[in-house]
């Protein structure tokens, strides 16, 4: 059974996640001093289900858009943990987290701009074009946007992030890059 450790640092609430065909743990990390907590929690996790890193079939970590200290702490982080363990990794972005992203999906940039999620590529828009866009958009943070009566609420689902990274390549920790931020 493949086993992955899921790294989520590219939003405010990101965390640490063991899954193969299930959730079978998630670990939410604070948002200020990432660095400090999360290696010791991904040591906890995998000691609490009896795996070390070599039993990991690989570890997904996201590279954004998101938060740019955050993504980086949580790149960097998989990129030591697959160098020192010789385990692949695989690259995902915040909207393959999204349980709704279709037909748009949205994260805040800050300074009033916007990641937009739009057929399969992702753009910089600023937040007064939200309103402009006639169709729905999905976001994990309402509070961040002008009201608009296309936005909608979504939530993060690690089922369907399962699926995803089952058809993605597995990379080396030399190939991987931070895409967004």
């Amino acid at each position: 059974m493949k086993t992955y450790l899921v790294i989520d640092t590219a939003t405010k609430n990101s965390s640490i996640t063991l899954m193969n065909e299930e959730l079978l743990a998630q670990v939410p990390l604070i948002e200020r001093g990432q660095t400090k907590e999360i290696i010791p929690k991904i040591k906890s996790l995998l000691e609490e289900h009896n795996l070390s890193l070599t039993d990991l079939e690989a570890i997904a970590v996201c590279v954004g858009p998101g938060l740019f200290t955050g993504t980086r702490i949580g790149v960097m982080t998989a990129k030591t943990l697959s160098y020192g363990a010789d385990i692949p990794l695989i690259p995902f972005t915040t909207f393959d987290l999204y349980d709704k992203k279709d037909p748009a999906a949205i994260l805040d940039a800050k300074c009033g701009r916007a990641h937009l999620f739009e057929e399969e590529k992702i753009r910089l828009i600023d937040h007064d074009q939200i309103q402009h866009i006639q169709k729905n958009i999905y976001t994990i943070d309402l509070t961040r946007f002008p009201s608009s009566n296309n936005l909608f609420i979504t939530q993060k689902n690690f089922k369907k992030l399962l699926f995803i990274l089952e058809k993605k390549t597995p990379l080396s920790h030399e190939q991987i890059k931070v895409l967004y931020s």
